[in-house]
């Protein structure tokens, strides 16, 4: 999972965006497998599944040039697995650059204003799976759980294919059930793995 995750943010390889999604259903929604490599997971309506009436992704920090981004990537597959609508309300509004070398005060600033949502984007009382590759410290997903709040939308689940337990503490915080592929009490067990 985490070979795959990184190939296919980092390494252009995107075809790994729906193995990961079908590894996703067959993981936590109990889809059955398919035989065959690259076809959809089998029979995957189990009874109580919950169902959602949108899948969104949230925006990523810098997908690669001419690429829809891992998280759309994802939610496109989940969306054709689960015959949910996929759509995409949230997006970035300005370049942003890695958090590692800025000092505190310019993260801050960074990050403020960063986000913010299409105009017209009505998504009061649905029912929203919200899906994203990677779940670490949670940066993003605080900085879109306000514009969350004021649109009205309910986030039913978020989804990962990777969590710390940081990212566990977090969507806890929001009160956002998370579920995930992969999961790692500390971030520093996934470079000594």
């Amino acid at each position: 999972v985490r070979h795959a995750i990184l190939a296919c943010k980092r390494g252009g390889e995107l075809w790994r965006a729906r193995e990961l999604a079908d590894r996703m259903a067959v993981l936590i929604w109990g889809a059955m497998p398919s035989h065959t490599p690259g076809r959809r997971p089998a029979a995957l309506a189990p009874v109580g599944m919950p169902r959602y009436h949108y899948i969104v992704p949230v925006p990523p920090r810098e997908p690669l040039p001419g690429t829809a981004g891992m998280p759309l990537l994802l939610a496109r597959r989940l969306g054709i697995l689960m015959q949910t609508p996929v759509l995409a309300p949230l997006y970035s509004t300005k370049p942003l650059q890695p958090q590692k070398e800025l000092t505190r005060a310019e993260r801050l600033a960074n990050k403020k204003d960063a986000y913010a949502c299409r105009p017209g984007t009505d998504l009061s009382g649905k029912r929203v799976l919200l899906v994203d590759d990677m779940l670490h410290d949670g940066k993003r997903i605080r900085r879109l759980a306000p514009l969350l709040e004021e649109t009205g939308t309910r986030v039913d689940r978020v989804l990962v294919g990777y969590l710390t337990g940081m990212g566990r503490d977090l969507m806890e915080q929001l009160g956002y059930p998370v579920d995930s592929i992969y999961y790692l009490p500390n971030l520093r067990r996934w470079f000594v793995e």
